[in-house]
């Protein structure tokens, strides 16, 4: 059995100012359209609902229980239609958002920072994790996710926030035991500490130069699926390691870490933000969305 909300309504109205014509007014309807609805609920029903005459319409006793019935229901279909009006439009509620670990430390902090202070209704939830880890944001409840690298092929909105320069390097330490290499080539004598989210399946070095493009198989006997630790390696003098520039200015400037192939360009990682498809995404996730492109304008 399937009573449309339509013409439930219409029948509230029939009853409530005792007319078909009047709820037909109120409503915008043609008066023999209000007439067709009552009479399909009442077949749909099986029940007499209301009594006709040529001026009034008075409800059934069973259409009396009915109408109050309806006029609940209807009722809550309203306060249900307010509650995700308001949602939509209220900058409100959670915000949950899985964020590259090292990346959201380096870049995202004071971003996130500057928009709850600007918006001090929303509570935020942050889920950090490894840069390229798939995420399924519609299973996971997340609300926007922040990812490095390349995007799965999927059903999510895909805004790009911009690109991380990386750079190959290396402590003093270990270039003194082996000489700074100067082409793609050279690093078959070396030991190359790779980054991956699993040990099959890491981040690629392609070097490019004029209109050349190298993509080596750097030989390593270290791999680490967290930037921060692949940091503290090549800190240490193990070996030469692709890392984003964002994550070494310190190091390079204090001399730490030294920049070798500099002649030969990385490619960029992308960042971009993701988000289930939705038609009507609430005020905060729009909000948070068109914030974080901004900022990134100015990076």
């Amino acid at each position: 059995m399937t009573i449309e909300l339509s013409d439930m309504r219409f029948f509230v109205e029939a009853v409530r100012y005792g007319s078909i014509t009047r709820a037909a007014l109120e409503l915008d309807i043609p008066k023999s359209s209000g007439s067709r609805r009552i009479t399909r609920m009442e077949k749909e029903l099986g029940v007499q609902l209301v009594k006709r005459t040529t001026r009034k319409v008075n409800a059934t006793s069973i259409g009396k229980a009915y109408f109050e019935r309806c006029v609940q229901v209807l009722e809550d279909v309203t306060r249900a239609e307010l509650m995700v009006t308001e949602e939509r439009m209220t900058l409100g509620g959670r915000l949950r958002v899985a964020i590259p670990a090292e990346l959201g430390a380096h870049r995202f902090a004071a971003c996130f920072a500057e928009f709850m202070q600007a918006n001090p209704g929303i509570s935020m939830e942050i889920e950090a994790g490894p840069g390229s880890r798939l995420v399924d944001v519609v299973a996971s409840d997340v609300d926007v996710w922040i990812k490095t690298g390349e995007v799965p092929d999927s059903n999510l909105i895909v805004r790009r926030l911009g690109a991380l320069t990386r750079s190959l390097c290396a402590s003093p330490a270990y270039l003194e035991r082996h000489p700074a290499p100067n082409r793609p080539e050279e690093l078959e004598a070396h030991e190359c500490l790779l980054l991956g989210d699993q040990i099959y399946s890491v981040e690629p070095w392609s070097f490019t130069r004029d209109n050349s493009c190298i993509t080596p198989e750097p030989p390593s006997n270290m791999w680490v699926n967290s930037l921060a630790v692949l940091r503290q390696l090549a800190v240490s003098g193990l070996g030469l390691a692709v890392i984003p520039d964002i994550h070494v200015q310190a190091d390079v400037g204090s001399g730490s870490l030294v920049k070798v192939m500099t002649d030969w360009a990385l490619d960029p990682v992308e960042v971009n933000l993701l988000m289930s498809h939705r038609e009507l995404l609430p005020a905060r996730i729009r909000s948070f969305v068109d914030f974080m492109v901004s900022k990134a304008k100015t990076w």
